[in-house]
């Protein structure tokens, strides 16, 4: 494993000290994967979008960005 984990599953809590995130959807494409997540922290709550590549080598740079 390149990481931990860090990112909850499809509508599951996580919560990190005083941090809590909620993944709100997940798409799976064949290079990668889209998260919805909501993150929340003292009554703020943030959108965030991750986009994790899953297609290359860590070790390797992206083609599209050779």
């Amino acid at each position: 494993m390149k990481c931990e984990q860090y990112w909850p599953t499809k509508h599951r809590d996580c919560e990190f000290d005083w941090i809590a995130v909620t993944c709100l959807s997940e798409n799976i494409y064949s290079d990668y994967t889209r998260r919805n997540l909501e993150v929340r922290h003292a009554g703020d709550v943030l959108k965030v979008q991750e986009m994790r590549n899953i297609k290359y080598d860590h070790y390797l740079i992206p083609v599209f960005l050779r």
